[in-house]
């Protein structure tokens, strides 16, 4: 399988509620991560993303030894990479500064990665791509697409703070996207309709999956049976004590996907994800992806 990924590689500084202070590789690195802790041997892995100059040798170390990852997707850029704050009120509600942004790509620069069998797009910094720029890519893919709303649903001040915003043209975004993510909050902000309502309206011709993710809480799922629109609950992984939950949503998009496509069903798939985030954010930070391989595949046998 050959999956290319969409994102922003961060430098995170994570201040906790007692005010301690982690600072590690983010973004991006938790979806290509993820992606090494299950995939295949002969599969390819090809992040697509802007990288600063001071940044450049240690994204390019960080996957120096894996054969799998492809980083001819990585575009090198002549400032300072993107550096993320982030404050977490509680367990779960962060307050988040963006530090010099990087620009968005074009289409051209995406066009290599046409013939892939997985278009993943985790709208990480929000500006990844835009709106034209990206349909004008989905709609020429062959193969899955899949993305995160994430930072969509974000505002950025001029002093980096961002924001919850509305989108309002969210049906132009998710058009080409067959399977489409958003947590609670993010939820929020594109639609007022419940799930299955937003479902109807804006995926049900179309066949999507739509994952709502809820925290320690677990998910929501919601596709097309037929003629019937089904929702199913899976509960969060029970035996993994999550502490930091930074990258989750990102690595539970990385395992949804990956295992969706494999051939799992919607709940085996959805379950796999829970596993997966929930043992990447059993530590502070980034986790090891040789650590968080054998951590999963110790619970799922």
């Amino acid at each position: 399988m050959r999956i290319a990924v969409l994102g922003t590689f961060l430098k995170d500084r994570i201040i906790d509620q007692d005010g301690r202070v982690t600072e590690s590789k983010g973004g991006l690195f938790y979806t290509i991560d993820a992606l090494r802790a299950i995939c295949a041997k002969g599969d390819v892995v090809s992040p697509i993303s802007y990288v600063g100059r001071d940044f450049k040798e240690e994204v390019f170390a960080h996957f120096k030894e894996d054969a799998r990852i492809d980083l001819s997707g990585v575009v090198l850029y002549d400032g300072l990479n993107n550096c993320v704050e982030l404050r977490y009120v509680t367990t779960e509600r962060r307050e988040e500064r963006s530090l010099h942004p990087m620009p968005s790509l074009t289409v051209e620069q995406l066009k290599p990665f046409l013939d892939y069998d997985l278009f993943v797009a985790n709208f990480i910094s929000g500006w990844e791509a835009q709106l034209t720029e990206f349909r004008k890519f989905a709609s020429r893919f062959k193969g899955l697409v899949a993305m995160d709303v994430h930072s969509l649903t974000l505002e950025r001040s001029k002093e980096g703070f961002r924001r919850l915003r509305k989108i309002e043209n969210i049906e132009a975004w998710i058009e080409f996207a067959k399977i489409i993510q958003c947590n609670e909050t993010e939820f929020q902000q594109i639609t007022e309709l419940n799930p299955e309502s937003f479902y109807k309206l804006f995926c049900f011709n179309h066949k999507k999956i739509v994952n709502l993710t809820f925290g320690k809480r677990g998910s929501l799922h919601v596709y097309r049976n037929g003629e019937k629109v089904e929702q199913i609950w899976v509960g969060a992984e029970q035996r993994v004590n999550v502490i930091d939950p930074t990258g989750c949503g990102d690595v539970f998009l990385a395992g949804f996907v990956y295992f969706y496509s494999a051939g799992n069903s919607v709940r085996s798939a959805a379950e796999k994800a829970n596993t997966l985030a929930a043992v990447a954010g059993s530590k502070k930070g980034l986790l090891e992806w040789q650590e968080l391989r054998d951590g999963f595949n110790h619970l799922v046998g």
